[in-house]
């Protein structure tokens, strides 16, 4: 980590290393960060939302940068990671005579960024993609590892590819204008990382998150900075870097069962809860550290629990990329700061999701 100018830098060593700037007023320097790239023509794919807010900032840097665009707008949500809006997107690349050496904008909180991923990884077998997250949970995540997905009706993410982007632009600036749910959703994740990597970074999130924090920076910084350490020991997810998935595992079945009215922060926030009451029936945490856990995630004004039965959350939770045969690898917590991998057969899975919703912390 360096820091330019008025902004910080932190690379993520993949095979195609690149970096993820971060800072404030980034937006009205994309056109500058896109020519530094070698890049005269993108394809912008953002929200209504999104576009409806910083259309005219975006496209001020872009003109005066001589950068050819063309924007194609879906609806915000979850929703709009269908396998519709993934084939409207290749078929607008195509009209437009993209090729492979131009660029597709990626322009919006997680969902965009997914959305738009796959579609970069899949024209004429991948094109060169940026990402521009104007979310907390895709600034601390999501952009940043190259994993692009689209749902189908069977589950979250089952369609998708590993596309690592050449530069991740993660504007803080634009935090202060989301609705505070999208921005809790973010701190669900920055959560997720303290729990991960840091009880000092754990404890600090006592003190609620707010949009205008000046903590942003570094909290922003951290996360990045770990999961960039974890994407370069294990870029195709087939270890170590599962452990990102800390409370995802039933956080997804949550959000599929509530029809994603359940925004993924809060159903990983949930997650997260459960897991470390599991972890508490387990014996491998404290009483305390559990607690501390859930009142950490409360204190932030997220939810802990969810009326789904356990029943419900396991069917949905089997369908989950972690699980292989008769066995779900699941991230359970020995510790703030340390997490592990344990692969349980799905009999023991059904009987945990029972004992984690009923165990009582009083």
């Amino acid at each position: 980590m360096k820091n330019i100018d008025d902004f910080i830098e932190v690379t993520v060593d993949t095979d195609d290393e690149y970096k993820v700037i971060i800072g404030n007023d980034l937006l009205k320097k994309t056109g500058e960060i896109l020519l530094t790239l070698g890049f005269k023509k993108i394809a912008i794919i953002t929200d209504d939302k999104v576009w409806s807010i910083y259309k005219e900032e975006l496209e001020k840097s872009l003109k005066c940068s001589n950068i050819h665009y063309e924007v194609l707008i879906f609806p915000h949500g979850e929703n709009s990671k269908s396998v519709q809006n993934y084939l409207k997107g290749i078929d607008f690349l195509a009209e437009n005579n993209y090729r492979r050496s131009d660029a597709l904008l990626a322009f919006g909180g997680g969902v965009i960024g997914d959305l738009g991923g796959f579609i970069s990884a899949t024209y004429q077998r991948g094109m060169q993609f940026v990402q521009l997250p104007t979310t907390l949970l895709a600034g601390v995540d999501s952009s940043v590892g190259g994993k692009t997905a689209i749902n189908l009706k069977q589950g979250k993410n089952l369609l998708g590819a590993f596309k690592q982007p050449k530069k991740v632009i993660c504007d803080l600036s634009l935090y202060k204008t989301m609705d505070k749910k999208y921005f809790l959703d973010g701190v669900a994740e920055t959560i997720k990382y303290s729990i991960l990597s840091s009880k000092e970074m754990f404890y600090e999130l006592f003190s609620p998150i707010k949009q205008d924090d000046l903590r942003l920076e570094y909290l922003v910084k951290r996360c990045v900075e770990y999961k960039a350490k974890i994407v370069a020991l294990d870029e195709q997810d087939n270890d170590i870097r599962r452990l990102l998935n800390l409370g995802h595992t039933i956080g997804h079945s949550i959000e599929k069962l509530s029809n994603y009215s359940i925004t993924h922060g809060f159903a990983v926030a949930i997650g997260i809860c459960y897991i470390a009451k599991l972890s508490y029936v387990l014996n491998l945490i404290t009483k305390e550290t559990a607690k501390d856990i859930v009142n950490c995630i409360e204190t932030n004004d997220l939810q802990t629990s969810a009326d789904f039965t356990p029943e419900e959350i396991f069917q949905n939770s089997i369908l989950d990329k972690k699980c292989e045969d008769d066995t779900i690898t699941v991230i359970l917590i020995q510790d703030i700061g340390s997490c592990v991998l344990k692969k349980i057969s799905l009999l023991k899975w059904k009987q945990y999701i029972k004992s984690a919703m009923e165990a009582n912390l009083d």
